[in-house]
């Protein structure tokens, strides 16, 4: 009679399995627009409500056209960051991509670090970087994903 143990677990034996891991498929042309239209308007909120804000707390205070003394390009700038770092930094993803169910990824599939985030967020603003996605195909690449080194991938 053998000794063999029914439950015993088929590693032991030298049977490793190998899982294959499907790689994640680009994120589609018409969804990197939605995911442009809805992080812009996103924008637009969150800069309103940090004027809202700005201007309560500076009339608590007493302070006089306090919003003038900010230079707008420093405020859009703060705004843009505050937008697009965190969420892309902590869960890959902003607003407009948890709608669309795409994610952001290194070019090699992995989590982008924190200086992938923020070269991709300054890439943003490069003038016509927008159009950088017209000749793309069905998968395009834009200027903010090649020199940040990252993709936009389906993340559903």
């Amino acid at each position: 009679m053998q000794n063999e143990n029914p439950y015993q677990s088929p590693a032991e034996d030298g049977f490793v399995e190998t899982v294959l891991k499907a790689e994640p498929s680009p994120a589609p042309a018409w969804r990197r627009l939605v995911n442009l239209l809805l992080d812009y308007l996103a924008l637009l909120l969150l800069s309103f409500g940090i004027g809202v804000v700005i201007v309560v707390v500076a009339r608590a205070f007493h302070v006089r056209n306090v919003i003038h003394k900010i230079p707008n390009i420093l405020l859009g700038l703060a705004v843009f960051l505050l937008y697009y770092v965190p969420q892309e930094t902590l869960w890959g993803k902003t607003l407009a991509k948890l709608v669309t169910g795409t994610r952001v990824v290194s070019a090699t599939g992995a989590r982008p670090t924190f200086a992938q985030i923020v070269r991709r967020t300054f890439c943003r603003l490069l003038p016509f970087e927008p159009f950088s996605f017209l000749f793309g195909g069905d998968n395009p690449v834009g200027w903010h994903d090649q020199l940040s080194n990252t993709r936009v991938v389906m993340d559903r």
